[in-house]
């Protein structure tokens, strides 16, 4: 295969909230070519996102070095004090797809990556990430991306995916959470179900599973309990017409005017405004626990 390597921007940035590529390449590093960078030396600021395809590569940080097998990635800042490229003992070809980014919004998603898997990660070798980088660097090398909120839109799927496949990755890893949100998906519509009671049915602390579901997942159980049961009563609204204490009650809550509270709150509207505009909800997402007797503790 030729590689393909375009180290420059598409598209001339404007002070839009986008994802700007600012360089993007599908290479084949062969033993007589050879391949090495070092990013203290890298004169332009961006991101680098690497996805390992086939064969080797390294990248090396403060004097440790990770093997860049397949599905291996590495998504860091430059300049940076790290080094990456092929290994000089390697006899097989290494073949990899790169994207690099600039930009407020691009700086977001790469802190959340950070944050969640650190700088190098292990995608897997049959990865939907994969297919979508080599997508995106085929169809610019061959003109097929129409615009830059086209091109936004495609990198940021890229992300998405592969922040999903990092999150599924943790929660196997994690027997306690797994267990944990197969107890809430259960369970956690019973009266009186909490986070504490979940604990203790698990054998373990409150306070090490929030700890241990938050790395994991990204939110408090108590988070995500509350959701279920939002999710469940959004459902219920939309499918029946019983009363609101009843709907409240199946759906784990106390009572309706403490549902109804809770439910104006996290979704922006009144669930009788919701169930005759179930459209309408506000933008975001429920980011914290719910006050009161019935919180999520």
């Amino acid at each position: 295969m030729t590689s393909l390597i375009f180290p420059h921007a598409p598209w001339t940035r404007t002070d839009e909230p986008l994802l700007w590529l600012s360089g993007f390449g599908h290479e084949v590093v062969t033993p007589a070519t050879g391949y090495f960078h070092d990013s203290r030396k890298r004169p332009d600021p961006h991101l680098c996102l690497t996805l390992s395809l086939a064969g080797e590569g390294f990248y090396e940080r403060r004097g440790v070095s990770t093997r860049l097998g397949p599905g291996m990635a590495f998504f860091d800042a430059m300049p940076g004090d790290f080094r990456y490229g092929y290994p000089l003992a390697a006899t097989a070809d290494f073949e990899f797809v790169w994207i690099d980014l600039v930009g407020p919004a691009a700086e977001v998603l790469w802190r959340r990556v950070i944050d969640r898997a650190g700088p190098v990660f292990d995608l897997g070798a049959d990865n939907p990430v994969a297919p979508l980088m080599r997508s995106i660097v085929h169809q610019l090398a061959a003109g097929l991306m129409q615009d830059r909120y086209q091109m936004s839109a495609r990198v940021y799927e890229v992300l998405m995916v592969m922040l999903s496949v990092l999150d599924r990755a943790r929660l196997t890893t994690s027997p306690l959470v797994r267990r944990a949100v197969q107890a809430i998906h259960e369970r956690g519509l019973r009266a009186g179900t909490d986070i504490g009671l979940i604990a203790t049915q698990l054998g373990c602390a409150r306070e090490h599973l929030t700890r241990a579901f938050a790395a994991a997942i990204g939110v408090s159980p108590g988070t995500y309990l509350l959701q279920h049961r939002l999710r469940r009563a959004q459902a219920e609204l939309a499918a029946s017409r019983d009363g609101l204490e009843a709907i409240a009650r199946r759906c784990g809550f106390s009572g309706a005017n403490y549902f109804c509270r809770v439910f104006r709150e996290k979704i922006g509207i009144t669930p009788q405004d919701f169930r005759s505009r179930p459209w309408v909800i506000k933008t975001g997402s429920v980011d914290q626990d719910a006050d009161g007797p019935d919180r999520a503790k």
